[in-house]
């Protein structure tokens, strides 16, 4: 469990970067949608995600049926992340 914290909160450090900070956003302009995207990805491929998840509902923080849309949620952000971009994929130089 403490090592998927961990990784989330590192993870999560350069999304709200990317996010938040416009000069970092104009760096990564074209390319922030993949990577949050991979980068959840890899998150929940690895199953941390998952294992975290279940950890946090046994514990009593996470209702269980919340447990099963948290896929979905990721999906529906990286759709609105896509459709607000206005770079092409790969962006040109």
């Amino acid at each position: 469990m403490i090592w998927f914290v961990l990784f989330a909160v590192i993870a999560l450090i350069p999304v709200i970067l990317w996010n938040f900070v416009p000069a970092v956003r104009e760096k990564f302009k074209g390319w922030t949608t993949i990577l949050e995207a991979g980068l959840g990805a890899v998150i929940y491929t690895l199953g941390q995600a998952t294992d975290g998840l279940h950890e946090l509902q046994a514990a009593g923080y996470l209702p269980g049926w919340l447990v099963a849309y948290v896929p979905y949620v990721f999906i529906a952000w990286v759709v609105v992340k896509r459709i607000q971009t206005t770079t092409p994929i790969p962006p040109k130089a």
